[in-house]
């Protein structure tokens, strides 16, 4: 019989005993009143009824006993399973408290062995950082003595381009006085002129057309050559003082110079505009003629609205670059590097009040430029006083910036 039996059929057997001690009790007392009153009379069928009714009794209570006992082992049978469930119970509470301990010794495992690595990670680090440092520390060190040992080439450097820097600018000023240039110059309609022009843009009084309008000058071919030549002359020597090539190489020969396309190749000579071919190729290298001082301006940062008009755009190049007017690059440039022509836009500093004696203004007015023999005291001048890169003991006093600046503000 299973246990769940057991439990069920405990209640009916404890029922079947209770109502057979009931009988038996009854029993006995009928008969023990009846052998008071009769027992006298007792006869054999009495007697027999008697050791019957005993004999019932013993078995009545051999059932009752072992019943009492089937329900006791019943009862213990049950409180075992009880016992046993709740033992089961708590097995199974165990093997999954095991297996959440398991998993918390395995967490604790890895966070240990992580930060075991984390710990040797940090200490690797640590160990870099400071040989890092050790090696900064040197090359520190190394950049320092190698500051102080170019310290004194640096200024020397910085001095030479500065005297580079104002030497470059005296001789662009001497080109600009060597040729003249002039720019919308009106012209007297009363005057029979060989042109059409309205006005006239001259170098050295030599009228040069803009680069678009060369259609009726046959008759003063002479003239626009001869001006030509002197522009080729004065792109050759500028290109010779900045030091710096022009995007379309020429080859200054007088009233046959040229101008060479090295995309093309080919070569433009300027020499003559009355035939159509002629006038062909003496446009296409005056066009050329205006490249190359539109690309002179774009290096210095100076913008060119009107590349046909070549002396205009020229004479206005070499004023910046004279120094003669104040101008702020309209294009990012190394402006402080000597090497690149933008370096010349810099306008002088004014002359110190302690050497207003210098110059006397008369002269200063007349000749911008002046030198005279060094002196002990003119050691430690700075601004405009610098060095002669061309005469030995001598300083340069320059008085054009302001006389620049006041006409400019006029």
């Amino acid at each position: 019989m299973r246990d769940g039996d057991r439990v069920s059929s405990a209640p009916s057997l404890l029922r079947a005993s209770t109502s057979a001690l009931r009988i038996s009790t009854s029993s006995a007392s009928v008969s023990s009143t009846h052998s008071r009153n009769s027992s006298q009379l007792i006869s054999e069928t009495n007697f027999t009824k008697l050791r019957n009714l005993s004999v019932n009794i013993r078995e009545q209570r051999e059932v009752i006993r072992r019943k009492r006992e089937r329900i006791e082992g019943i009862i213990h049978d049950t409180d075992n399973f009880r016992d046993e469930a709740d033992i089961e119970s708590k097995k199974v509470e165990i093997a999954i408290l095991q297996q959440k301990y398991n998993k918390s010794l395995n967490s604790i495992r890895m966070l240990t062995q992580a930060r075991d690595d984390l710990l040797s990670r940090s200490d690797e680090r640590d160990s870099r950082t400071n040989d890092l440092e050790v090696e900064n520390q040197r090359m520190q060190e190394k950049v320092n003595s190698c500051e102080q040992r170019c310290q004194v080439p640096r200024e020397s450097i910085r001095s030479r381009g500065a005297d580079l820097v104002l030497r470059r600018r005296l001789m662009i000023r001497e080109l600009y006085e060597l040729f003249t240039i002039e720019v919308d110059r009106k012209v007297d309609f009363k005057l029979k002129r060989p042109c059409t022009c309205f006005s006239l843009d001259l170098i050295n009084n030599l009228h040069l057309p803009y680069t678009n309008c060369l259609i009726g000058h046959s008759d003063i071919e002479n003239e626009v050559v001869t001006a030509v030549g002197h522009v080729v002359h004065m792109l050759s020597v500028l290109s010779v003082i900045l030091d710096h090539p022009l995007r379309y190489p020429v080859q200054f020969e007088s009233s046959r110079s040229c101008v060479f396309d090295n995309v093309a190749p080919e070569k433009f000579v300027l020499s003559k505009i009355r035939s159509r071919s002629d006038r062909y190729h003496f446009e296409k290298g005056l066009e050329l003629l205006g490249k190359n001082v539109a690309q002179i301006r774009s290096d210095c940062g100076l913008p060119c609205a009107k590349p046909e008009r070549i002396l205009f755009n020229l004479k206005e190049l070499l004023l910046h670059l004279a120094g003669h007017a104040r101008i702020v690059p309209k294009h990012k440039r190394p402006t402080l590097n000597a090497a690149s022509p933008s370096s010349l836009l810099l306008v002088p500093k004014q002359l110190p009040p302690d050497l207003s004696d210098v110059l006397d203004p008369l002269e200063a007015a007349i000749s911008p430029i002046r030198w005279r023999e060094a002196s002990p005291s003119d050691m430690n001048l700075n601004g405009h006083v610098v060095l002669s890169p061309s005469k030995r003991n001598a300083f340069c006093y320059s008085s054009y910036s302001v006389a620049s600046q006041a006409s400019s503000a006029s």
